[in-house]
């Protein structure tokens, strides 16, 4: 086989694997395109909870285990990725301080390349955990703490 028939040869069989990986998603996950990440994103959680009040996170993502940590008042904790080529990036934490706890998606693809898409900013609260939108900081999400009784 000559040298331009394998390239194409693969670079057919790289289309077929693509595609056959995207048939394979549910059509309500379905990517539009794909996506290459000149850079990187990141993500912040910021202890607002008080003077005195640590805040423990542990996030992870499908691949990646951030390990725990522990963050002090008006302090924060960030990691950096590059979206991965079919846009399904997701990472996930759970949070807990003194009265609270809760496991948040705090960056998935699909919601976030848009409203943050190299940085994605939360703040952990008393009375929940809020996100900011880049570029005005505008608090458009929110996620609700499960309280210890």
């Amino acid at each position: 086989m000559g040298i331009g028939k394998q390239a194409l040869f693969f670079t057919m069989l790289l289309i077929a694997l693509v595609e056959a990986a995207m048939s394979t998603t549910d059509s309500k996950d379905k990517v539009d395109k794909f996506v290459i990440s000149p850079t990187k994103t990141i993500v912040r959680i910021y202890n607002k909870l008080g003077e005195g009040l640590n805040l423990t996170i542990h996030c992870k993502s499908k691949d990646d285990d951030l390990g725990v940590s522990t963050v002090a008042y008006n302090s924060y904790f960030y990691w950096k990725f590059r979206v991965n080529f079919l846009g399904t990036t997701l990472f996930f934490c759970g949070l807990s301080w003194r009265d609270a706890s809760g496991v948040f998606d705090m960056y998935k693809a699909k919601r976030d390349m848009k409203r943050c898409p190299t940085r994605c900013n939360w703040e952990a609260q008393k009375d929940l955990v809020q996100g900011l939108r880049q570029g005005d900081n505008v608090h458009d999400m929110a996620f609700n703490w499960t309280y210890k009784t």
